[in-house]
């Protein structure tokens, strides 16, 4: 649980973090700090704590300092059903923490892409501030955060937690339990190669080849890819190499200008031209 701190010195430290920083607005540190808040509210959740695995590029900007911003946070949800998790999203969203935050009016849909299993996205309006009562029209205008949820992919356990400083000094760690590199790695690339040229998710280019940097064990990133292609009935190409040399670029290159660095803009070329080394080394 966090101590008490007041809306005004949250925005009196995201004004300094903003001026400090030469690639993030205060806007994007708000962000930041609201998946914060919303992974502490998961894990202070009695039931959500035990059950859930956070992945994707939040993980990767809170761990590795991607220079890749992100409006979400991913999740996977082991050892419960479907049908359970709407309701105790929501009811971990609800629990005042004291820590100058508040999320409500929270939407719920079915994720579309996520494999043989299905997920669900949660959209959640948030405020730094008092709660506004139901009713109020001024949530309308608030900003959103987005949660998507998972179900049954090749992790079969919940990882031991780590900790997660917090961008605010006056803010406590928060403990959370996050995917492996080599399954996070194996996920993006079960993504790729089963979408091939159809595949908009270029912001999955750049993360493969800043994660493979990080994996020490190549022989189990093999393992997790040959176990993460299983589980989702997604034949293993021979060579990863030569089936994404044969792949059309155009959809991928199109959905690059999407993708938010704080470093600036990198050409497309160039981050594909990275990730082909990452397949070469794969394979070697």
């Amino acid at each position: 649980m966090s101590k008490m701190i007041s809306p005004e010195k949250i925005q009196l430290e995201l004004n300094k973090l903003a001026k400090a920083s030469k690639t993030l607005s205060v806007n994007d540190l708000r962000m930041i700090l609201a998946l914060e808040r919303v992974i502490a509210r998961v894990e202070n959740h009695k039931k959500l704590s035990k059950h859930f695995v956070f992945k994707g590029g939040f993980v990767l900007l809170k761990t590795v300092n991607s220079d890749r911003f992100t409006r979400d946070v991913d999740a996977l949800a082991i050892g419960l059903s479907r049908k359970q998790v709407p309701d105790l999203v929501e009811d971990a969203l609800s629990q005042d923490l004291q820590d100058g935050l508040w999320f409500g009016d929270v939407k719920t849909s079915d994720l579309v892409n996520q494999g043989p299993y299905g997920g669900y996205t949660f959209n959640a309006a948030f405020t730094i501030g008092k709660a506004p009562s139901v009713k109020d029209p001024k949530i309308k205008k608030f900003s959103r955060i987005r949660i998507d949820v998972g179900f049954g992919d090749a992790l079969d356990s919940v990882p031991e937690k780590q900790s997660m400083p917090s961008i605010l000094a006056s803010e406590e760690p928060v403990t959370w339990s996050i995917y492996p590199f080599e399954f996070i790695f194996a996920e993006k690339m079960e993504a790729l190669f089963s979408r091939g040229s159809n595949n908009s998710r270029s912001k999955d280019i750049y993360d493969m080849q800043l994660i493979f940097g990080k994996i020490k064990d190549k022989k189990l990133l093999r393992k997790a890819i040959q176990k993460t292609f299983e589980n989702r009935k997604t034949p293993i190409p021979e060579s990863f190499w030569a089936t994404a040399q044969e792949f059309e670029l155009a959809v991928l290159k199109k959905a690059w200008g999407s993708v938010e660095l704080s470093t600036g803009e990198e050409p497309f070329d160039d981050v594909w031209e990275k990730f082909l080394t990452v397949l070469r080394s794969l394979e070697s």
